[in-house]
């Protein structure tokens, strides 16, 4: 079974690079680009193909601040891997929880 690797924000910037340079260097896996626009998703997703990465890459639209958003992608994720994220979120409730419920 393959690793699986999140990214949030993944269609750009630090969260862009990163997964492009994991997807030629680290061991294969399944990476998958979430960000809000998912067209973008798919851009990046795309350029990754044409510089000639041949791991599976997934695009699906996640916006952090959405929990409907976050319980369909908690419900997919039934392998063991990898989650790193780096996109932002600043919860009204208690952070604690929060992190806890998604570490």
């Amino acid at each position: 079974m393959s690793d699986v690797v999140l990214l949030t924000g993944a269609n750009q910037g630090v969260e862009y690079a990163i997964l492009r340079v994991a997807s030629v260097r680290e061991p294969p896996a399944v990476y998958i680009f979430c960000s809000r626009d998912f067209e973008a998703g798919n851009k990046a997703k795309q350029e990754l193909q044409m510089e000639g990465v041949q791991e599976t890459i997934d695009s699906i639209r996640l916006d952090v601040t959405n929990d409907e958003q976050i319980l369909f992608l908690h419900t997919r994720s039934t392998q063991d891997g990898i989650y790193y994220s780096l996109a932002g979120i600043n919860p009204k409730d208690d952070a604690q929880a929060v992190c806890m419920g998604y570490a």
